[in-house]
């Protein structure tokens, strides 16, 4: 849910920084992380997006809390949920919620995720939701591939993909840049 639907002055802390992956924004509400994104086009840019997503709320960098939290999100053994605050329609939350549950280096397809939530033939809409998920990673998005068992679309490209699921695996080591 989005802080402005919450009736709150919404406050956004920030921070940006390495991920096994790239550069990344990390951002979180006092109810939990509510955006988590690789920098595309500088920060500046990769702000001014995030921004974008929350006109009402007031930013704050906050380095020390968000590099702790971006710390948890990528550590291999995290066995702790992170609280989210994930602003969506009540489908879309519900295919989030699903992606959770997604260990991790296992995969599903899109039909298999539409069939766990209980709309089979929603594949294309469940494709959807799955691409506007708000918190790369951490919402593992990137554990669901097509029908055919090929890695299909990824927001950062199919081979950053390939070296989230394959470093799940532990078949190749994480990608150091974007490719």
């Amino acid at each position: 849910m989005s802080p402005t639907i919450r009736g709150e002055a919404p406050l956004i802390r920030y921070g940006f920084h390495p991920t096994p992956y790239g550069e990344g924004l990390i951002a979180t509400t006092a109810h939990g992380i509510c955006r988590l994104t690789f920098v595309e086009g500088g920060r500046r840019t990769t702000l001014a997006r995030v921004k974008a997503e929350f006109p009402e709320a007031t930013f704050v960098e906050d380095v020390a809390r968000t590099k702790r939290l971006m710390t948890q999100a990528f550590d291999p053994k995290r066995n702790q949920t992170l609280a989210l605050d994930l602003a969506g329609t009540a489908f879309q939350r519900r295919v989030w919620s699903e992606l959770l549950q997604i260990p991790r280096g296992a995969t599903t397809t899109y039909g298999g995720l539409a069939a766990r939530i209980g709309a089979s033939s929603a594949s294309r809409a469940v494709g959807s939701a799955v691409g506007a998920n708000p918190v790369c990673f951490v919402v593992p998005c990137h554990r669901v591939v097509r029908g055919d068992g090929t890695l299909g679309s990824y927001a950062w490209g199919p081979a950053m993909k390939a070296a989230m699921l394959g470093e799940e695996l532990g078949v190749t080591p994480a990608a150091r840049t974007r490719g």
